[in-house]
């Protein structure tokens, strides 16, 4: 896809979808270039913030709007914040490596204020639909976009029409619960983790947390003081870190009859609350059935490496992969992204580009992994920067990145109780 496909002799415009940590990113790299670019973020909440503003809120909201934030009161990173920065902006030197929501809200907000991305903000504003601008048998390659909004304070419609749109409206909205034989009959409260904020509804109760990896092992050890008993449903082998006393791992879930849960070899009697730790389904619901991509439950495609509409590159998606470092990553997507819509990188024919995302999906199947993890990365992360980075044309990521994550992850693995206290009383980096 030569990067003539891309008119780079006029004013772009460009809209952002959520001013959450992805599309902040986006529009600090595309406002570098303001004789290049007009910027348009959209955003539905009166602040900016997206999934690290905490709320109370816990039902859909206006007009069945999901919440967008799962954040709890007593949640901490399990990133340090010396590899968690953007990579042109440091948190601040005097708080911990292992950060609350608040100072990680503080960080966002002073990154905007720095950058001078809050006059580009339209909040309270939902975007209602984005579609591709194509006449009948069109052969268009790069699309302009119409992007219908609507204020949520006025009820005021609006249509504007844009040359590049990015998606930045994240993946922790729509909770994901697996269906389990006799769900229906469990007698107890079932919530998911997004609904969660606190332990004291579950003060001297029997639980179950299903889910043992970030959330589950987290909201488990914040329920553990004031809970009865809690067991924690491993999908895979049991964990090798040492539980509290009231804490008991068991198997997958197989069924459920009245309020006896049933592993596998266990038969669990008088569970009083099912907890659901077990992550999200992509929720992109304004996009126009045209535009190009095929928006599934886990998987987002064809999307070229996780960010470009393959079929319609003058759309992106920042932010779609899972257990991955976010904010130097979506630097990274973003400015590989910025330097094609500017003309200095090439693409692929569109074939070629949709035969990478097969490729990619179909290499994960072949190593063993779920169909849900069509943009999990995990240790496939590392070459992901590096990629994008070198696409971009831009500096990879600092060796100790990595050298950081590792320690952090192997310290959890052991320890998950005190992991975080003991780093900060100690950082080995």
């Amino acid at each position: 896809w030569p990067c003539t496909g891309f008119d780079v002799n006029y004013m772009k415009r460009v809209a952002v979808v959520g001013a959450g940590a992805a599309g902040l990113c986006s529009a600090r790299h595309l406002c570098k270039y303001p004789e290049e670019f007009s910027v348009r973020v959209f955003e539905q909440s009166p602040v900016l913030g997206g999934a690290w503003v905490n709320t109370s809120q816990t039902d859909p909201c206006d007009c069945d709007r999901p919440v967008h934030s799962g954040m709890y009161d007593s949640l901490r990173t399990n990133l340090a914040k010396e590899i968690m920065a953007f990579t042109d902006f440091r948190f601040d030197s005097d708080i911990p490596s292992f950060m609350t929501q608040q100072e990680v809200l503080r960080y966002l907000q002073r990154y905007a204020e720095h950058y001078g991305l809050v006059q580009h903000i339209a909040f309270c504003t939902v975007v209602e639909k984005v579609a591709p601008l194509l006449a009948p048998d069109d052969d268009v390659t790069v699309p302009r976009w119409r992007i219908a909004t609507r204020n949520l304070v006025t009820s005021h419609h609006s249509c504007e029409d844009f040359d590049y749109v990015l998606i930045c409206n994240g993946h922790y909205s729509k909770p994901f619960i697996p269906a389990i034989p006799g769900l229906e009959s469990f007698p107890g409260c079932i919530t998911h983790s997004h609904q969660y904020r606190d332990p004291w509804p579950f003060k001297d109760q029997t639980m179950m947390v299903v889910g043992d990896s970030f959330s589950g092992t987290d909201i488990m050890l914040d329920i553990a003081a004031v809970s009865k008993r809690i067991y924690l449903s491993n999908s895979n082998k049991p964990l090798e870190a040492i539980m509290p006393q009231n804490v008991e791992q068991v198997s997958r879930i197989t069924t459920i009859t009245g309020n006896t849960v049933c592993t596998e070899g266990r038969s669990l009697e008088e569970v009083n609350h099912l907890i659901f730790c077990t992550g999200y389904l992509y929720n992109i619901p304004f996009l126009a059935k045209d535009c190009g991509v095929l928006v599934e439950s886990k998987r987002v495609h064809p999307c070229y490496h996780h960010t470009i509409n393959a079929t319609y590159p003058s759309m992106a998606f920042i932010g779609l992969n899972v257990r991955i470092i976010p904010f130097p990553c979506f630097d990274l997507q973003v400015q590989w992204v910025t330097s094609i819509w500017r003309g200095d990188k090439r693409l692929p024919s569109r074939d070629e580009m949709v035969q990478q995302c097969c490729h990619d999906y179909r290499l994960r199947l072949e190593r063993g992994m779920s169909t849900h993890h069509a943009h999990y990365m995990g240790a496939l992360q590392w070459d992901f920067y590096e990629q994008l980075a070198a696409m971009g044309g831009v500096p990879p990521l600092d060796p100790k990145v990595k050298e950081i994550y590792d320690i952090v992850s192997h310290r959890r693995l052991r320890d998950i109780q005190t992991y975080r206290d003991e780093l900060n009383k100690t950082p080995p980096w």
